[in-house]
């Protein structure tokens, strides 16, 4: 692998891992916003 595309693959993960850690204490907004009960959205 190159060393440009190992910066991509860190980059992207980094950036996949922070968007779900901030989503979650958004979960449950989101789910009321798209008109989920709580089963449909497990």
């Amino acid at each position: 692998m190159t060393r440009s595309l190992v910066l991509l693959l860190a980059v992207d993960s980094g950036m996949t891992m922070a968007s779900l850690y901030y989503a979650r204490p958004l979960l449950e907004a989101i789910r009321a916003a798209l008109g989920l009960d709580v089963t449909a959205a497990v």
